[in-house]
């Protein structure tokens, strides 16, 4: 459950700060390092430099916006990627999820951290769900983390079609899609099994499935888990297609009964505070931006 202390503490220090000064003493209080907004030279910092500079491209807001972004992929992929929408709404009764499938799943289209899985409407107290989403569709969640693009985006409370089996998600592939200098996009995988779940397992992977020796959480016997995807080489196809108009921007799909599903797109990882452990690869992946 969200509250709204974040949003008025972020609000309040732009108003004394300013975007900069408050991105630079966030940053030491997240990460307990001094943040170089000049010259970057880590990957955490360049992500707190996107969000100082995020007006230069419109597409920040567009497609950081869950509705719209439907409408990009489409252009650029295909409606056949796109999880089944049952409706956008500005707010929710409990008659509009009683009119839903068994199984959905609600977000808001303009923040992170507000989806509520239903996997049995029938145990749940849809009331309270409904409540709860026109809540959340109030928050500015731009202030939050200093992302500020999240708070242009016109607010809609979405629910789609659920993908996973009745225990678990579907697993999560985010491509990490970087432009290099020669054009080519180098791309990194991270594979989370289980997610929601007290056996959450995750793994950081090459383009041709090696396991990466950073970020991984998971133990010695969950490496077995990790199984390339049936369809690897048309999804790391599509995250360069959908990053080809970024120099940098995280590619979020799935693969459900051997179809492949957009998620997300995501401009600001982790909003640039969750450092990659050895801290040495924060450095090694500012190389590759």
């Amino acid at each position: 459950m969200l509250d709204r202390t974040k949003e008025v503490i972020g609000k309040t220090m732009l108003k004394i700060f300013g975007l900069r000064k408050s991105l630079e003493i966030y940053y030491r209080i997240k990460t307990k390092h001094k943040l170089h907004l000049d010259n970057p030279e880590r990957y955490s910092e360049r992500i707190q430099v996107r969000k100082l500079n995020y007006k230069e491209n419109p597409l920040y807001v567009l497609c950081a916006d869950k509705y719209k972004a439907r409408d990009y992929v489409k252009e650029k992929i295909g409606e056949e990627y796109l999880i089944p929408l049952y409706f956008a709404k500005k707010t929710i009764t409990k008659e509009d999820l009683e009119e839903l499938p068994n199984k959905f799943v609600l977000k808001t289209n303009n923040a992170s951290k507000t989806n509520i899985i239903v996997k049995d409407k029938k145990t749940e107290d849809l009331e309270k769900i409904a409540k709860t989403m026109n809540k959340y569709i109030k928050y500015k969640f731009g202030y939050r983390t200093f992302e500020l693009f999240y708070n242009e985006i016109e607010p809609y409370i979405i629910a789609e079609k659920y993908m996973g089996t009745p225990d678990m998600v579907p697993n999560d592939y985010k491509f990490f899609c970087f432009k290099q200098k020669d054009g080519k996009t180098k791309i990194i995988i991270q594979m989370d099994i289980g997610r929601y779940t007290n056996n959450h397992c995750r793994a950081y992977l090459t383009e041709d499935w090696q396991i990466e020796p950073y970020g991984n959480e998971m133990n010695e016997e969950d490496i077995d888990l990790f199984k390339k995807p049936k369809n690897l080489q048309k999804m790391l196809d599509i995250s360069r297609k959908l990053s080809e108009d970024f120099d940098y921007v995280r590619v979020d799909l799935y693969e459900v009964g051997g179809k492949i599903y957009f998620g997300e797109l995501t401009f600001t990882d982790g909003s640039g505070y969750d450092l990659l452990k050895p801290e040495k690869y924060d450095y090694e992946w500012r190389k590759y931006w």
